[in-house]
């Protein structure tokens, strides 16, 4: 959603260096996208449209969200970026509420990092 494009698009902006180019892309749902929007777009499985700038196959991206809960949402956006030939070199997201997917996907082998999470009172600690 917005959020995601907001972030990727803060990254990519500030962590260009000058005489290299870092491009971002969004995994977005089908129905977010305006009918006549001219950007590239990828179609995934379950409905899901990759938008902006997608690597050539067999890169490593980094896969970065919001919010963690289940892993779910992540888990459909790691089988886009595969599916369309790239590899999940890193996941970072900025709040994990503690709802098992952190460890689920440390499980499955990513590598991924929480800068924030939530206990069970609701209340934001910072990781370190």
């Amino acid at each position: 959603g917005l959020g995601g494009q907001l972030m990727t698009s803060a990254i990519v902006a500030t962590n260009c260096p000058a005489n290299r180019s870092i491009c971002g892309f969004y995994i977005l749902e089908q129905n977010e996208l305006k009918e006549d929007d001219p950007e590239r777009r990828i179609t995934s499985p379950g409905d899901l449209v990759i938008k902006g700038y997608f690597p050539p196959g067999g890169c490593a991206v980094a896969l970065v969200d919001d919010v963690l809960t289940s892993g779910k949402s992540l888990g459909r956006a790691i089988k886009a970026v595969r599916t369309n030939g790239c590899r999940i070199g890193q996941i970072v997201v900025i709040i994990d509420r503690g709802g098992g997917g952190l460890v689920k996907l440390r499980n499955q082998g990513f590598k991924i990092k929480a800068l924030l999470r939530a206990d069970e009172a609701g209340k934001i600690h910072i990781n370190e």
